[in-house]
């Protein structure tokens, strides 16, 4: 499958699912390509390479500057950005095909995310041939993983807002104790009960934020902090303990269970529980 403006061919497309703020493509890179242009007004483009081509030590692709081209040598987990409203004409000469990564954030989300941190946008930051981001990186293949599982709206909404917080605070939060006597002690309280009564509903982050009357930064900050664990973490730790509790009441089947719980197939909840717990549905309720 061709997708405008990339000279390689689409294995793998979010929109297949409806996400939202974040537009995910794994893409089968030619060995070479011709000069081309990439371009968005209104999206941050992160590019990872999954897979690299084989190189002779030379840059492996190419960027013009003026009237010249600057030149980067990729491996696998380098990555490439280009920010919104700016662009870039690329080109590279590789001996094999390559895979890649594409991820486009909204831009809009990213001023959220600036204006939430009381930080001003250095576009230079976000524009750069060669970037190496351990962080990001892993955030990028764990969506690739969701979005081969079909992953919902929700997970794919809070991984936006986290790379958008990433991108703009340069590093992940760190977690402390919580504070139960503090004015984040309601709007979390407010969380957790949103979250345990839509266990079985698709929603978006900026749903879970308006109930507990916080912005979405604000709430995945104050989570984190608060608890060591970003909302849908904390989804998925509340839908593991009601699976835990209706197994053990024997009276659903496992399916039934499933669904019941959020997860959009059996063995999606099969999967899911045998990570939390180590051990399959079935076996859990015959202990």
């Amino acid at each position: 499958m061709e997708h405008s403006g990339l000279p390689g061919k689409v294995q793998l497309d979010s929109r297949t699912l409806g996400w939202r703020n974040v537009h995910l493509l794994r893409v089968e890179e030619p060995a070479e390509t011709d000069p081309f242009d990439v371009y968005s007004q209104d999206a941050q483009s992160i590019v990872l390479i999954k897979s690299a081509a084989e190189s002779d030590g030379r840059p492996n692709i190419e960027s013009r500057r003026g009237a010249g081209w600057i030149g980067a040598r990729y491996r696998s987990g380098d990555m490439g950005m280009t920010a919104a409203g700016r662009g870039a004409t690329l080109r590279w000469r590789n001996g094999t095909p390559h895979t890649t990564l594409h991820v486009r954030l909204s831009a809009h989300l990213l001023e959220k995310a600036a204006c939430e941190a009381n930080r001003s946008i250095c576009h230079d930051d976000l524009d750069r041939l060669s970037l190496h981001d351990p962080v990001l990186r892993t955030m990028l293949l764990a969506m690739e993983s969701a979005l081969e599982r079909g992953a919902t709206g929700f997970y794919a909404d809070a991984a936006a807002h986290f790379i958008a917080a990433h991108l703009i605070e340069g590093q992940p939060l760190t977690a402390r104790p919580p504070a139960l006597a503090n004015p984040s002690a309601i709007p979390l309280r407010r969380m957790d009960d949103f979250l345990q009564a839509k266990l079985a509903e698709d929603f978006l982050l900026t749903d879970l934020a308006d109930h507990a009357g916080l912005g979405v930064f604000q709430l995945i900050r104050l989570c984190k902090l608060h608890h060591g664990e970003a909302p849908f973490q904390r989804l998925q730790r509340f839908r593991i303990e009601r699976s835990r509790q209706l197994l053990q009441e024997r009276r659903l089947s496992i399916t039934e269970i499933a669904f019941e719980c959020g997860y959009a197939s059996p063995s999606a909840f099969g999967a899911a529980f045998r990570r939390a717990t180590g051990m399959t549905p079935r076996a859990y309720r015959d202990l």
